[in-house]
């Protein structure tokens, strides 16, 4: 276990408090006497790595030493900095600590200076080399991080403009992109449990309505990312431990009781389509909807909330491949309906 220290990290010595010694004995063989490259960091590594896997028990005891390394980011010099946080991204990249290492890095005296933020900026850039966004975004949300990328930043540049800045002029546009996208999903999530919890509190149209505008206009979010969320909110007013047919006059109540606010919300062909996939799903999904779909749909068109040419386009080119032969066999008879009116109506015109 010493030799293995000595090996890896015994190269600046740290005293109580903080201070380093700069007498200390410094070991030639150390990530911070490395050259600052990521395919020479990647060597000391690779050490790491074979030592791990052949000694389990080290593992906890590397996560606690790299743990205790990481707090004086604001002791090392940038160069020594940038190699440690190359090192940390390939540990993480190789599974040999969780993302979770880097939440030493919230301490205040670690943001405020920038220290954080230029670290887990070279992690990250470490991570994008050798793994997709994808796998980035899914180690940063295993450990809760995913929601908390702006803390690492000071707090007098916690906002979003400030973010993106920096990881575009960091030449990390694909992570701006996937911050973008978290925190539309995070709105999503927290509109669809408020709103929820605002019609459970019989909330009048006027004020759903209100409620969601304003919720749009802070996450930037557009008709066709709430039209699903009313939706399942409408949906979980619905109690679907009743018989079956008590499920489907609770959803056609429900969907006449909600119309005004679907229909203030479905203002375009796109939303629309948008609003038949999300009823195909949910009827997909629950076995109880499934044969209530036909009526569903024709209600919607009752109650103008969807057009005769958004239901022929979603029949025609636009219907999911969950359970498509079923829902379009229940909706057959009404679309030969519908073409047969629309004929009928160019017939008049002519």
């Amino acid at each position: 276990m010493i030799l293995y220290k000595k090996l890896t990290f015994k190269h600046i010595h740290v005293e109580p408090g903080g201070i380093i010694d700069d007498d200390a004995e410094r070991s030639p063989f150390c990530i911070f006497a490395a050259e600052d490259d990521a395919s020479m960091i990647k060597k000391y590594v690779e050490v790491f790595n074979k030592l791990i896997r052949r000694y389990k028990y080290l593992q906890r005891i590397f996560g606690e030493t790299l743990q205790n390394l990481l707090q004086f980011v604001n002791k090392w010099q940038a160069e020594e900095n940038s190699k440690l946080a190359k090192a940390t991204g390939l540990f993480i990249c190789n599974q040999l600590t969780p993302a979770s290492i880097l939440r030493v890095l919230f301490q205040d005296y670690l943001v405020k200076d920038g220290h954080s933020l230029d670290f887990t900026t070279t992690v990250f850039r470490t991570i994008l080399n050798e793994q997709s966004i994808e796998q980035l975004g899914r180690a940063l949300t295993s450990e809760g991080l995913n929601s908390r990328i702006i803390e690492f930043f000071p707090p007098n540049k916690r906002d979003e403009d400030c973010l993106v800045r920096h990881f575009e002029a960091e030449d990390m546009k694909e992570f701006v992109n996937y911050y973008r996208h978290n925190k539309k999903n995070s709105i999503k999530g927290t509109l669809l449990n408020e709103l929820s919890e605002l019609v459970q509190g019989e909330a009048t149209n006027a004020e759903v309505i209100s409620f969601i505008r304003t919720n749009m206009k802070e996450g930037s979010l557009v008709e066709s990312d709430v039209i699903p969320i009313i939706w399942q909110s409408m949906m979980n007013t619905v109690d679907m431990m009743s018989r079956t047919d008590q499920i489907e006059s609770q959803v056609l109540r429900a969907t006449d009781q909600w119309t005004k606010i679907l229909e203030e919300f479905c203002s375009s062909p796109k939303t629309e389509i948008v609003l038949l996939q999300k009823v195909q799903t949910t009827c997909y999904e629950d076995v109880k909807l499934t044969k209530h779909f036909s009526r569903i749909i024709q209600t919607l068109y009752k109650n103008d909330v969807l057009s005769d040419n958004a239901i022929l386009y979603w029949n025609d080119k636009a219907h999911r491949p969950q359970g498509k032969t079923i829902f379009l066999k229940q909706l057959e008879p009404f679309i030969t309906w519908l073409r047969d009116n629309d004929d009928s109506s160019d017939e008049d015109s002519d």
